[in-house]
C-alpha cells in the first residue's frame, strides 16, 4: 500500500480534491507512512487537508504531533493556533529552529500574544545570521580551492606551471569566483 501512496502522491497533490484527502487521510494513522502522508497532505493543501491533519491529531505520539504542528504551521492554518497552545501546555515546547520558526509565523500570522513570540522572533534572527555567515565561509573555503597554487598546473591546460602561464602576471579579473 505505502508503495502506492508513493506512485501516486504527485497525483494527488497536483489535483489537490476532497477524493485525494480521503485516499491519502488513512495513512496519516500508519507509523511507516505516517510522515509520506502528511507531506502529501501539506502539498495539498486545502482545507480538507488541515481538516484531515487535525482529525488524526490526537491519535499521533508526541513526535508525530510535533511534525503534524510544523504542517499546520507551514501551511498556515488557523487550527493550528489551539493544537499548538495545547501541545505547549502539555510540556513540550518548540526546541528546533524550523518548529520555532512556525511557532512564531503561526502566532504572528494570527494576531495571537504569546510570552515567548519576540524570544522565537530573536532565535530565528540569529540563526539566519549564523547561516548567512556559515555560507560566506563555505563561499570563501571555494574560491581558496578554485585558485590554482604557484606551482601547481594551470588551469588552461597548457600543462605549464601555473606561475609560468596564466599566473604571471597574475589578474584577478580572471577568476569569476574571487
Amino acid at each position: 500500500m505505502r508503495h502506492r501512496l508513493h506512485q501516486e502522491s504527485n497525483y494527488y497533490i497536483a489535483i489537490g480534491s476532497k477524493k485525494a484527502v480521503k485516499e491519502v487521510k488513512p495513512y496519516l494513522l500508519e507509523e511507516e507512512s505516517f510522515a509520506f502522508a502528511l507531506k502529501v497532505l501539506q502539498g495539498i493543501a486545502t482545507d480538507k487537508a488541515i481538516e484531515a491533519i487535525v482529525e488524526a491529531y490526537d491519535e499521533l505520539s508526541k513526535d508525530e504531533q510535533a511534525m503534524a504542528l510544523e504542517a499546520l504551521t507551514f501551511m498556515l492554518a488557523e487550527e493550528a493556533v489551539p493544537l499548538l497552545q495545547q501541545y505547549e501546555q502539555s510540556g513540550h515546547d518548540p526546541v528546533f529552529l524550523d518548529m520555532t520558526c512556525y511557532y512564531y509565523n503561526a502566532y504572528r500570522y494570527y494576531d495571537v500574544k504569546h510570552p515567548k513570540l519576540e524570544e522565537w522572533r530573536d532565535q530565528f534572527e540569529e540563526q539566519e545570521d549564523a547561516a548567512a555567515i556559515e555560507r560566506e565561509n563555505a563561499r570563501q573555503e571555494l574560491i581558496l580551492r578554485l585558485k590554482p597554487g604557484r606551482n601547481e598546473k594551470c588551469i588552461c591546460g597548457s600543462g605549464k606551471k601555473f606561475k609560468k602561464c596564466c599566473g604571471a602576471p597574475y589578474d584577478e579579473k580572471l577568476y569569476v569566483f574571487s
